[in-house]
């Protein structure tokens, strides 16, 4: 058990109260300052996880399809993708809470974490694909409504050590009662970080083959680094249901009584 001052118990008090009672504004400025206070970590994790990926599929990748067929062949790099996401999203987020709790863990300290849960990742993610498919082809809404309620299932997986059933029961118990805050909450998350990517991705079409390979990789890891802010943010977005439905026991000193 990791020993603290009562210097730290009291700023990890405060940062939770911060958390649980902020608005969307205040959950944005939070989430705004510990990407850029923590930036060399978090960007470094980004990078770290992402950029043997973009590389081998800059250098070895289909082309950019054209038709459906050649849609196919990019499929081995969603899911490779989607794989290596997940495990940024695991050790973002460790970052993240641990940030809150007074304590700044390394890249190393993130990435270990995050390979631990890798897998029970993974696994859940898997899952809550599959029902969010299965309800979509039964009809849209329900697809729509399981994927606003499975969103935080990574995060569990990281934060609250719950995987497969458990990690979706969990994100679903934290959504409930505020799915449409929650879908409002993300969609202004993506939005905040689509406008800059698409700023860079005009800026990188307009230089065309020029800027070749190299700068083909530089700028997949950029977007990345851009996109390392949203997973700050759904992190911050989780930890704020969280803290309210399920206060920790440094939040329950905070506020003098136990379940607050």
């Amino acid at each position: 058990m990791t020993h603290t001052t009562p210097m730290q118990d009291k700023i990890t008090q405060t940062n939770i109260n911060q958390v649980r009672n902020a608005d969307l504004r205040g959950l944005m400025a939070i989430s705004l300052q510990i990407y850029l206070t923590r930036f060399p970590v978090i960007a470094g994790l980004a990078a770290l996880v992402n950029l043997p990926v973009n590389m081998y599929f800059v250098f070895y990748g289909p082309p950019a399809p054209a038709t459906p067929e050649e849609t196919l062949a990019y499929y081995p790099y969603i899911i490779v993708s989607s794989l290596f996401t997940l495990l940024a999203v695991l050790a973002i987020a460790y970052v993240v809470e641990l940030t809150i709790f007074a304590e700044r863990p390394g890249i190393n300290a993130a990435i270990n974490h995050a390979l631990t849960r890798w897998l029970p990742g993974i696994g859940t993610f898997l899952l809550a694909l599959l029902a969010i498919l299965s309800g979509s082809l039964l009809f849209i809404l329900p697809g729509l409504a399981l994927g606003i309620f499975f969103f935080f299932d990574v995060y569990v997986v990281s934060l609250r050590d719950f995987s497969l059933m458990g990690a979706l029961n969990y994100s679903r118990t934290v959504v409930q009662g505020h799915w449409w805050q929650t879908l409002g909450r993300v969609l202004f998350v993506m939005f905040l970080v689509t406008a800059p990517s698409l700023f860079i991705a005009f800026s990188m079409g307009s230089a065309g083959p020029r800027i070749g390979q190299v700068g083909e990789i530089l700028y997949d890891t950029l977007l990345d680094v851009i996109f390392a802010f949203a997973l700050v943010a759904f992190t911050i977005l989780f930890l704020n249901l969280d803290y309210r439905k399920n206060s920790p026991a440094a939040l329950e000193e905070a506020d003098g009584s136990a379940g607050a």
